[in-house]
């Protein structure tokens, strides 16, 4: 298996049938990314094209696990990814608009290549859960222990205070 190297897929070059493609993502795909919160990983991506005459059906298969900052203590965690995505190229003469099918990609004649990157980004964000937090949040080596006892302290404080509100207060005289 290679390291990915985004130099597009030659669409042209290929005949018909299928072809299959294997790459290894690691911390350098993710520095391509600016602003992204992923940072380190390894997954393995394997893509099935399958062409007829001007149309590809593709398979992307990613699975492995990337860093994560934790949603509860802001540790760097390892999560899996594991996700499928299918989607569709089409060869066209002339430039088209990826219309509101999202499965379906334009790629022009005299161009003839596919890139591939962020395709594979986006398959990755989609595999991750919104809330991202470890199997027992406090209790695992990866956890920042300190995080979670200024969390407690600052709960038990909050519970401390906790009083009615006056302006609630004179809303329930209003009930008796």
């Amino acid at each position: 298996m290679k390291a990915f190297k985004e130099d597009g897929i030659a669409l042209l070059k290929l005949r018909d049938g299928s072809h299959s493609y294997r790459f290894e993502i690691d911390h350098s795909f993710f520095e391509h990314f600016e602003n992204s919160s992923l940072k380190k990983g390894r997954i393995e991506a394997e893509l099935i094209l399958d062409r007829n005459d001007q149309v590809f059906q593709c398979s992307l298969k990613l699975q492995g696990e990337v860093e994560v900052p934790c949603d509860n203590c802001l540790n760097e965690i390892p999560f899996p990814v594991s996700h499928h995505l299918d989607f569709v190229i089409k060869l066209t003469d002339v430039p088209q608009e990826d219309d509101e099918d999202r499965e379906v990609y334009y790629v022009v004649k005299s161009e003839g290549q596919f890139f591939l990157s962020s395709h594979i980004y986006d398959a990755i964000y989609l595999a991750l859960p919104i809330r991202k937090v470890c199997d027992d949040p406090g209790n695992t080596p990866l956890c920042n222990v300190e995080v979670f006892s200024k969390m407690d302290e600052l709960n038990d404080e909050e519970d401390s205070d906790q009083g009615t509100d006056p302006r609630w207060d004179k809303l329930k005289d209003l009930l008796n």
